[in-house]
């Protein structure tokens, strides 16, 4: 699956980088075997940090999850759990 990674007017660093394409696929690939495309998005706001993330589980199927937490990781842990959540119970 390709991952395409980014941040809204900030940089994101490798880690948080590498953490995302494994975490994402691992989610994805748990509950669904050929998805087609991901993208995750990182963005700073006031209380913290969101991240965003949409995955094309097949041509016309798409997955949305979001996250907000104080830091950047953590705000991606819990927009993981929600799309694990939303997988589950499809």
């Amino acid at each position: 699956m390709q991952i395409n990674i980014s941040g809204k007017n900030m940089n994101t660093g490798v880690a948080f980088q590498k953490h995302a394409e494994i975490s994402l696929n691992n989610v994805v690939e748990k509950y669904f075997d050929n998805a087609v495309s991901g993208r995750v998005t990182l963005e700073k706001a006031d209380s913290g940090f969101t991240v965003k993330t949409r995955v094309a589980l097949s041509k016309r199927m798409e997955l949305e999850s979001t996250g907000r937490a104080f830091d950047a990781h953590a705000a991606l842990d819990a927009a993981l759990e929600h799309a694990e959540k939303r997988l589950r119970r499809h």
